[in-house]
């Protein structure tokens, strides 16, 4: 089909629908006025992008089989220090005890038998809580004094966004006069390895969830895959030996709750009709994030707006260089392009939300339509006025 050029009025018409559409992508982009559908769109595609899961970072689940075998929970501290000698004989790369130990053991001798597992198994991370008290900012719960003087030490947190999905982490949070690292990072650091360059604190990525409490170097995680997609071995087949050396050594060890019920869970991109993830598995996945360093760089909202606007301010020129009979159809397939291109920089480790674009161009067509049906009304009303 030859293409012709509309008359000048109608390019009048067709540039000022542009504009009032651009403005429109570019207001709703920029304000994150979209962000549940935004978020949906994002979801779906980490969801969809699997990747191997590593094999140098194995979880010792503490799951339902050892919870059936040793007892109730919490157990024995010695119980622990028991498990810390078999992964000490492994020789490990790290071991990260998921477990926030900040009150001492009625029984010191337990709390004596563990620090002495600690320090035998190093290099062992563990995790700094906090505790919120109304009208009083933060305040870190770290683990008793004999346990922390055998241990790095990280934050363990949870931020979560406005709809409980929790996709990011912050590489150090805590007391503004001494944030503590990750935990990931300072199980990197525990085995003499370190974040990757791509993955370096920004100074300007600063939240204060409270007065005197900062987080540092916000990063998307990219989860590997669903819940259960890393590799797991059961705390109580560890603690009989009962698993091979061969699997621990050389590998990162996270410790941790997985059991139904106990320990926390947390929604994140990649469940999807699955259970929650343990917090466990989220750590280990924020490990393999921080070393790799290829973390989804998520372009800033401005940006997401002028891409958004400049693709509506050719989709319209398109409709005008196309005319009325191809403009229906460019109208309807730039919206999947546009989900497809969004998913495809997504799997390449770069987000620009498709959103925006995506309710302007289904805006389009109808208002070009209507702009150009009005011209050709006037046309023609001024016709039959000079005929008459």
């Amino acid at each position: 089909m030859t293409l012709r050029p509309a008359p000048a009025a109608w390019w009048r018409d067709d540039a000022a629908v542009a504009a009032v559409l651009a403005l429109l992508a570019f207001a709703l982009a920029a304000g994150g006025w979209l962000w549940r559908a935004d978020r949906l769109v994002y979801d779906a595609g980490l969801a969809l992008f699997t990747r191997p899961a590593p094999d140098d970072i194995v979880i010792i689940a503490i799951d339902d089989a050892s919870i059936e075998a040793i007892g109730r929970w919490p157990w024995k501290r010695s119980v622990h220090a028991t498990l810390l000698e078999r992964l000490a004989d492994a020789r490990p790369r790290s071991v990260v005890l998921d477990m926030v130990l900040s009150e001492p053991d009625p029984d010191p001798r337990q709390d004596e038998l563990l620090a002495a597992a600690l320090r035998h198994a190093a290099p062992v991370v563990m995790p700094v809580s906090w505790q919120a008290v109304p009208g009083e900012p933060l305040r870190a719960l770290e683990p008793v004094p004999v346990l922390r003087a055998a241990v790095g030490l990280g934050a363990a947190e949870a931020p979560v966004d406005a709809d409980g999905v929790l996709r990011h982490a912050f590489v150090a949070a805590g007391p503004s006069d001494r944030p503590y690292p990750h935990l990931a990072v300072a199980a990197l650091r525990a085995a003499g390895e370190s974040v990757h360059p791509q993955m370096a604190l920004k100074v300007e990525d600063v939240a204060d969830p409270s007065p005197g409490w900062v987080r540092q170097g916000q990063f998307l995680i990219r989860f590997s895959g669903p819940p259960g997609h890393l590799r797991h071995l059961s705390y109580v087949d560890v603690l009989r030996g009962t698993v091979p050396v061969e699997q621990l050594a050389g590998r990162h060890l996270l410790v941790g709750m997985t059991a139904q019920g106990l320990g926390d869970t947390l929604a994140t991109p990649v469940n999807g009709r699955q259970r929650a993830m343990p917090g466990v598995e989220v750590l280990a996945h924020t490990l393999n994030t921080l070393r790799r360093g290829d973390a989804v760089q998520a372009l800033p909202l401005w940006a997401v707006g002028g891409v958004s606007a400049t693709g509506v301010l050719a989709l319209v020129a398109a409709f005008g260089l196309a005319g009325t009979r191809l403009a229906l159809g460019l109208a309807v397939a730039s919206l999947p392009l546009a989900l497809a291109a969004s998913l495809a920089a997504l799997a390449l480790g770069l987000w620009c939300s498709p959103a925006a674009f995506m309710l302007a161009a289904a805006l389009a067509y109808p208002l070009w339509s209507w702009r150009r049906l009005e011209r050709g009304v006037a046309v023609l009303d001024r016709e039959i006025a000079e005929l008459a």
